[in-house]
């Protein structure tokens, strides 16, 4: 029964790597500067979630992101559409 058991320990390990993995590379996807639909997408998202969601200030994202303030407030706009056209949600799970 052991011998299984790390065998399943092992198999998660290995699940929960790679979705942390694939969880770091969409991250710095984001935050890499760049104009690829991709990215804009995401930062919008992640600009309009922070704001509203979260109840981070403008000014506060702006810094972290190293963006214009202009351009936060455009990313949270364009987000909010992003959100509304494609029927996102920000999902609130904690991972085991």
């Amino acid at each position: 029964m052991n011998g299984n058991n790390a065998t399943i320990d092992s198999i998660k390990s290995e699940v929960k790597g790679r979705f942390l993995f694939k969880r770091f590379h969409v991250l710095i996807e984001v935050i890499s500067m760049g104009r690829q639909e991709r990215k804009v997408k995401a930062r919008s998202l992640l600009c309009f979630w922070a704001s509203r969601e979260l109840g981070m200030s403008h000014t506060s994202l702006a810094k972290k992101l190293e963006m214009s303030l202009s351009n936060i407030g455009l990313s949270v706009e364009r987000g909010e559409s992003i959100v509304k056209d494609g029927s996102y949600a920000l999902e609130n799970k904690i991972m085991e």
